[in-house]
């Protein structure tokens, strides 16, 4: 069923007397039936009419019942009905149960072409999917934002936090930069410690000391794997019971005996033995395992800096 609306004046608003009785055999501009007294229509620009249905149609509207608002129109229109456009499947609880309000609008065209419908949309079945979409979609990325901003305080709390502790309690350590955190963030049983900066005149007992104090603030988190990085690229790796060892025995043992021994428990990245157990006379064990050393460092940071 359609409504009655009034003819539209010069300022777009609905004014005038109902148009109920068509008379004078008018017929409409659209499907030219002839329109009978007490039949629904439509006045537009330059006196031409449109049946209800034509109008309905040609602005795919639903199928509309009488209802009246007064949120859209002026003051001096307040009498005036204006079209409510229902789901015909309007029910309690039904997602259409929005309106759709609409009105004729004044296009400054004397054609019905040119007229058209200023339509407020209040609410549609397209409409709320869109919203429901809409809010599933924020949902999930403030879901996201909150996953990752509680993994990186994780990582910063645990690791981060007490590697900075070392770079500046000690002033031997000033201008060495390192990023430690688990594997992708996500793998707590696996530490990256990521050598970012070196300074030039840092030398690798200095980047070394650096290593074994934070393997001794952190003696009490366990780790199956230690990868050493440069810059985020990968390098070596060692044992998480070989770091534990030497976070434990930081304080006590011997620095050089550490540097001597700690190439032959490196391992490539790919898991291979990266240097040899040395064997022989004293002197020649000793010159072999500082080569190793320094080799090391060469691999794990010197050889980037240099070509960049």
């Amino acid at each position: 069923m359609s409504v009655i609306l009034r003819e539209a004046d010069a300022n777009g608003l609905a004014g005038g007397q109902p148009m109920v009785d068509a008379g004078g055999g008018r017929s409409c501009g659209v499907c030219k039936r002839t329109l009978q007294p007490g039949d629904e229509w439509i006045a537009l620009d330059g006196g031409k009419i449109w049946c209800a249905k034509c109008w309905q149609k040609q602005f795919s509207m639903p199928e509309a019942r009488p209802a009246w608002s007064l949120d859209d129109l002026s003051e001096s229109a307040a009498n005036s009905p204006v079209l409510d456009a229902r789901c015909p499947g309007t029910s309690p609880g039904h997602p259409c149960s929005e309106t759709e309000v609409a009105r004729p609008a004044y296009s400054g065209s004397a054609s019905p072409e040119a007229s058209a419908l200023r339509t407020v949309k209040a609410g549609s079945p397209a409409l709320g999917l869109k919203m429901r979409a809409g809010l599933a979609l924020g949902s999930g990325v403030a879901v996201t934002i909150l996953v990752a901003f509680s993994v990186f305080a994780w990582n910063y709390f645990l690791l981060q936090g007490p590697m900075n502790s070392v770079l500046t309690a000690d002033a031997r350590n000033e201008g060495i930069e390192v990023s430690v955190h688990h594997m992708w963030y996500l793998k707590p049983s696996v530490l990256v410690y990521d050598l970012r900066t070196v300074p030039m005149h840092k030398s690798p007992g200095d980047v070394f000391r650096v290593f074994l104090q934070f393997a001794e603030k952190v003696k009490d988190h366990r780790f199956a794997e230690v990868h050493l990085c440069h810059c985020g690229e990968p390098k070596f790796r060692i044992t998480g019971d070989y770091f534990h060892t030497l976070g434990a025995e930081y304080p006590l043992q011997n620095p050089t005996y550490t540097m001597r021994t700690f190439p032959e428990n490196l391992a490539t990245p790919e898991g291979g033995r990266a240097y040899a157990g040395r064997s022989g006379g004293w002197l020649e064990v000793l010159t072999r395992q500082l080569e190793d050393f320094k080799d090391f460092h060469e691999k794990w940071y010197v050889r980037d800096m240099a070509r960049r």
